[in-house]
């Protein structure tokens, strides 16, 4: 398909139902197109101009401020200079103050070491009082401490008798409390005694009881082993009747089987029957719908081989094509791997920015399209 001769493609208008209704080209004059692109190129020279007037301006700013910064360090030497000779004058005017001070000091340093003197011999006459009054206070302490001493060494020795008191009334209630256990233990010795009797008597009869009992156990046995003789000769006889059952039942299984697998395989006939079936059907169906394209696309051709001299069975091919695309548009938009489709492009050439599998996309989401629709045309 092309525009002819003059015009040159600039993309496709399509309306899409249950068959194709209509495919255009969209077709412009190539000078109105080279028009555009000129407009587009001086669009961008002016931008480059502006971008270099705008270089320039900012150039011109630079400079003024490196004239400005030259200015500001020019000022700030002078007010040093300006700044170091009032230092020196300051400091001349310090070094005579500094002599006076000195001169004072040294009066004062002289009258200062005079009253240290005094103020020594004074804190000398201090000291030996505060000796003599803590000489007398550590001596009263001493007497204080031997008598503090004294007062704890009494209450020890009071405490110590009333704990050996209190030992001396604990020995005497545990001499008792021994007595007291001495007189049980007689007590139980002689029930003891007294039980054992009994329990010896208990035992002879218990043995005889025993005897008795081993007599009637043996008799008992003869008679269990009796039992079990004429029961195993009750089981031989069931199981020789489950063995004869079982194998009765295990023909019934296998015949039942044998039946099962015939129905299976008349029932997969059946299915590959129908299947078979199916296929046919939807293989008719199929040429009829692409019966019904080229028809339709047979209706249409007039409007779109105006400056088209493609047949019109590549026409069909194309329009099925679109429905083939629309199925993978409409997979791609739940698939996660993919972008959306507001960042693809919508042409039907295959040169689009992710691939040929995108184009189309965005008007597919504009048309609202769903699963198993029909390309209306893009």
């Amino acid at each position: 398909m092309n525009c002819g001769s003059l015009y040159r493609i600039h993309g496709y208008n399509t309306r899409c139902g249950a068959l194709v209704d209509r495919i255009q080209l969209k077709c412009r004059l190539a000078s109105v197109l080279d028009a555009e692109a000129k407009k587009i190129q001086a669009a961008k020279d002016k931008a480059a101009a502006e971008a270099a007037e705008r270089a320039r301006i900012a150039k011109m700013r630079k400079d003024a401020e490196d004239a400005r910064v030259a200015a500001e360090k020019a000022r700030a030497a002078e007010e040093a200079r300006l700044k170091k000779e009032a230092a020196d004058k300051a400091a001349a005017e310090k070094a005579e103050a500094e002599r006076k001070k000195k001169a004072e000091e040294e009066k004062k340093r002289k009258e200062a070491e005079a009253a240290e003197k005094k103020r020594k011999e004074e804190e000398a006459a201090a000291k030996k009082a505060a000796e003599e009054k803590a000489a007398a206070e550590k001596a009263a302490a001493e007497k204080a401490k031997k008598e503090e001493e004294e007062k704890k060494r009494k209450e020890a020795e009071a405490a110590e008798k009333k704990r050996k008191a209190e030992e001396a009334a604990a020995k005497a209630a545990a001499e008792a409390k021994a007595a007291a256990e001495a007189k049980k233990l007689a007590e139980e010795k002689a029930a003891a005694e007294k039980a054992a009797a009994e329990a010896k008597a208990a035992k002879e009869a218990a043995e005889k009881k025993r005897k008795e009992e081993e007599a009637a156990a043996k008799a008992a046995e003869e008679k269990r082993k009796k039992e079990e003789a004429e029961a195993k000769a009750k089981q031989e006889a069931a199981d020789k009747a489950a063995a004869e059952k079982a194998a009765a039942e295990a023909a019934a299984v296998k015949k039942a089987e044998e039946e099962a697998k015939a129905k299976l395989a008349a029932e997969e006939a059946r299915i590959r029957k129908a299947a078979e079936a199916l296929a046919a059907k939807q293989k008719k169906a199929k040429e009829e719908a692409e019966a019904a394209v080229l028809a339709e696309a047979n209706k249409i051709s007039e409007n779109v081989q105006k400056n088209n001299t493609a047949p019109i069975a590549e026409i069909a091919e194309t329009i099925i094509a679109c429905d083939h695309l629309l199925e993978q548009c409409l997979w791609m938009e739940d698939n996660a791997d993919y972008p959306s489709f507001g960042e693809m492009y919508c042409y039907m050439d295959g040169d689009t920015k992710y691939g040929g599998a995108a184009r189309c996309c965005a008007e597919v989401i504009k048309a609202g399209l769903k699963p198993n629709s029909k390309c209306k045309g893009m």
